[in-house]
């Protein structure tokens, strides 16, 4: 099925593009994996009761977003996003790299400041065009500009990784130091009596022995599976306004090609999910992805992406509006930095 500019109007049916992807460790469905943890107080994997068992989360949204943005620095994609390189100290760092995309600390405390907040209060008031040519990202994967205007911009395309059914497993460690340095005399005693657990002094400077429990992984029973919802919905949000302040309807749909274009990529160009040490994952060679049109009613269709096609629509779009093979360059202003801090640390708590 092609891809049908039908889709961009206000009063398209269709409401979303998912994908259902399975995938498994490359060592093979029985291999440990490891999920992120998260301090609560203590390292912990997100695992969640469910009726039939349990939902372990291998990678979040906005983790997905993080690894899928760097693919807009290669080539060809890199022609058609704007590559905005922000300068700071000895670093130079592309906003494709940056967290927190456009309203982020390191963009904002930029000498791109006032053009990043005309372009957030335009898109608030319903003009997205400044923001689309120069952080397109942020519309894709959605920024909030928590710290100035408070716009918030919602994502059109979010993806995340959850394993179903899954054991968690445990791992001990013994460090064993290569002589007893109490016993040849090279630890003052009195050093040992203050104990000799992980936390004492002997032990954090490797002096003692020291077991070590944690986290061993998890064996996942049932699917790993990445979720990816492409929300046409958002895009429909997004247009053009003119000089008049009147709504430009061939330059809203210019826009929301490209912005449509982009997220197809993001969705669909190939990503290696070397996610973190022990948790490679790679596609299910038995389970085939599951990608549908899905229209208001519920009703849907099966769509077959074409890469080829995805990539010269995109490249024409973004001929369109005029973002071709564009740079630009910024210095992060530690002044304007210094200031904001000096305005934080002034207001009453």
């Amino acid at each position: 099925m092609s891809i049908n500019e039908e889709w961009l109007k206000d009063d398209s049916d269709i409401a979303a593009i998912t994908i259902r992807e399975y995938l498994q460790s490359a060592g093979g469905e029985d291999d440990v994996i490891f999920p992120p943890t998260f301090a609560d107080p203590k390292a912990k994997y997100a695992i969640d009761k469910t009726e039939t068992g349990n939902v372990c989360i291998i990678d979040t949204v906005a983790s997905q977003a993080n690894r899928i943005e760097p693919l807009f620095k290669a080539s060809p994609y890199s022609a058609w996003v704007p590559q905005v390189r922000i300068k700071a100290g000895t670093q130079t760092i592309n906003l494709l790299d940056v967290g927190h995309r456009i309203a982020d600390a390191l963009v904002r405390f930029s000498d791109l400041s006032d053009t990043i907040e005309t372009a957030f209060l335009e898109h608030d008031r319903g003009n997205s065009l400044k923001l689309a040519k120069l952080a397109p990202t942020s519309l894709i994967f959605g920024a909030w500009d928590s710290r100035g205007t408070e716009v918030k911009v919602p994502r059109v395309f979010s993806s995340t990784i959850r394993a179903f059914n899954v054991d968690t497993l445990h791992r001990s460690a013994q460090y064993v130091p290569p002589i007893d340095y109490q016993a040849e005399g090279l630890i003052d005693e009195n050093e040992m009596k203050k104990g000799t657990s992980e936390k004492s002094p002997v032990a954090q400077v490797g002096l003692v022995h020291v077991p070590a429990k944690g986290l061993g992984g998890i064996l996942v029973r049932g699917d790993i599976r990445r979720d990816a919802v492409l929300n046409l919905s958002t895009i429909r949000l997004y247009s053009v306004r003119d000089d008049k302040d009147e709504p430009d309807t061939d330059k809203t749909t210019e826009l929301r090609a490209y912005l449509l274009g982009l997220t197809l990529c993001a969705a669909f160009a190939p990503v290696r999910q070397n996610l973190r040490q022990g948790c490679l994952l790679v596609r299910h060679p038995e389970k085939a992805p599951e990608i549908h049109l899905v229209s208001y009613s519920g009703k849907k269709e099966v769509f077959i992406p074409d890469f080829s096609e995805i990539k010269d629509f995109t490249k024409n779009a973004a001929r369109k509006i005029d973002v071709m093979n564009k740079t630009r360059d910024a210095a992060f202003d530690p002044a304007k930095a210094r200031e904001a801090v000096k305005k934080a640390g002034g207001k009453k708590k």
